[in-house]
C-alpha cells in the first residue's frame, strides 16, 4: 500500500451539499430557505398552547389533591342540605331511594347521587364537587348503619346501652376532674399531682342503674346506680375517688343534687384489670 508522503498537502474534504443536511424548518432535504414570519407565528402559538395545557392540568391536579384534604373537613352548610335535598329529589323528582343492600357507588344508586349533588352545588356553585360527594358518602354510610341495625333483633338496643354508658362514664369523669381543682387549697401539691395521674376511664369503676318501683319514673342520669367494684383497686384509691365525688356533689345547687344521681356499691364485680404501669397505691396487696 503507497504511504503518502509527509509534505504532501491535506486533501480537503468534500463539502456536503444542500440536498445531503436538513435545514431548519424543513421536512425534507434539499428545501434550505428559513421560514416564514407566519410559521414561526404557528411554532410559538403552538408551543404556547402546549405550556397552557400543562398548567391548567398542573393546577387541576393541585386542586384534586386539596380537595382530597378536605374532603373530610366537615361543612355545617353542606351537611344540612344533604338530607333535605335527598328528601325532595325523592319525593318532588320521584327517584328510587338508596339501596343500602349495595355500594355507594352502585350504579342503582348513582342516579340519586348525582341529582343531589347537582341540587347542593345549585345553593353555591363554588362548593367542590368532591366535597360534596364526601359529605353525601358520609350521609350515607350512616344511614345505612341505622336500617342494619334496625334490622338485626336487639341492635338498636345494645347500641342504645353502649351510648348510655359512654355518656355516664364521661360525665363521671369530668365531675372527678372539677371537684380535683376545688380541692386544691385542701390537698398538697403532691397529692393533687398523683391523683390527677389516674384520673383517666381506666381507674374509674363501671356501674349500672339501680331501677326500683320508686325510681322508674326518674330520668335515667337521676336513677341510683349500683357500682361495680373494681377487684384490683386498693382502700385507698377507693377512698379518693369517694372523697372526690363527695366534693363535686357538696358544691351542686339544690337543684343541681336532685338531679345527681346517687351511686353505691353493690356486690357485682367488674371484670376489666388493672392498667398496665398502674402506680403501687391504686392496687390491693
Amino acid at each position: 500500500m503507497a504511504q503518502r508522503s509527509p509534505n504532501a498537502p491535506t486533501p480537503k474534504r468534500r463539502r456536503s451539499s444542500t440536498a445531503d443536511v436538513f435545514e431548519f424548518g424543513t421536512s425534507s432535504p434539499g428545501q434550505g430557505t428559513p421560514p416564514s414570519n407566519a410559521k414561526l407565528r404557528q411554532i410559538i402559538a403552538n408551543q404556547n398552547a402546549i405550556l397552557k395545557l400543562m398548567e391548567e392540568e398542573k393546577a387541576h391536579r393541585m386542586k384534586k389533591e386539596e380537595d382530597a384534604h378536605k374532603k373530610f373537613e366537615r361543612n355545617p352548610h353542606i351537611a344540612a342540605l344533604v338530607p333535605v335535598c335527598i328528601r325532595s329529589c325523592t319525593t318532588l323528582l320521584n327517584l328510587d331511594p338508596w339501596n343500602f343492600d349495595a355500594k355507594f357507588i352502585a350504579p342503582e344508586n348513582m342516579q340519586l347521587n348525582r341529582k343531589v349533588t347537582e341540587e347542593i352545588l345549585k345553593h353555591n356553585d363554588k362548593w367542590s364537587i368532591t366535597v360534596v360527594e364526601a359529605h353525601l358518602k358520609r350521609y350515607f354510610n350512616i344511614k345505612r348503619t341505622y336500617s342494619r341495625r334496625a334490622n338485626r333483633p336487639g341492635a338498636s338496643l345494645k347500641h342504645k346501652e353502649q351510648i348510655t354508658r359512654r355518656n355516664r362514664l364521661t360525665r363521671k369523669l369530668k365531675s372527678r376532674k372539677d371537684a380535683l381543682g376545688m380541692l386544691e387549697s385542701e390537698w398538697s401539691e403532691t397529692k393533687i399531682a398523683r391523683v390527677g395521674a389516674i384520673l383517666t376511664e381506666e381507674y374509674i369503676s363501671s356501674d349500672e342503674e339501680d331501677i326500683n318501683e320508686e325510681d322508674s319514673s326518674l330520668k335515667p342520669n337521676c336513677r341510683p346506680k349500683l357500682v361495680k367494684k373494681l377487684t384490683w383497686e386498693s382502700d385507698r384509691l377507693c377512698k379518693v375517688k369517694q372523697a372526690l365525688d363527695e366534693k363535686y356533689r357538696s358544691k351542686l345547687s339544690k337543684a343541681s343534687k336532685k338531679n345527681f344521681a346517687k351511686s353505691t356499691r353493690g356486690k357485682a364485680t367488674s371484670i376489666r384489670e388493672a392498667p398496665e404501669n398502674a402506680p403501687s397505691w391504686t392496687l390491693k396487696l
